[in-house]
């Protein structure tokens, strides 16, 4: 199935606006999905950090990422992977 790529509605005006919602985050993740799809690409890793970066330059709440990239998990039907960073800090 193709990826339909609808901008939100606001998204002329999202980087200027305080709020961003997981609609921005799902454009933005299906961009990159599709400009991988078409280099030839059979993987990639788009971490939550790096896509609010993209969207927002990192200056917002994480939650409509990770909101945004679970949706597409789940729409996808393969599942998700996780790759921790090693070491990992020590939490106190």
């Amino acid at each position: 199935m193709p990826l339909v790529m609808v901008p939100p509605e606001s998204m002329k005006t999202y980087r200027l606006n305080s709020m961003v919602s997981a609609d921005h985050f799902r454009y933005e993740l299906r961009l990159q999905l599709r400009r991988a799809f078409e280099q030839g690409a059979t993987s990639i890793v788009i971490t939550a950090s790096e896509l609010s970066k993209s969207v927002r330059g990192g200056v917002t709440s994480m939650d409509a990422c990770c909101e945004a990239m679970q949706v597409e998990i789940m729409e996808s039907g393969l599942g998700m992977s996780v790759r921790y960073q090693l070491p990992r800090k020590q939490h106190a």
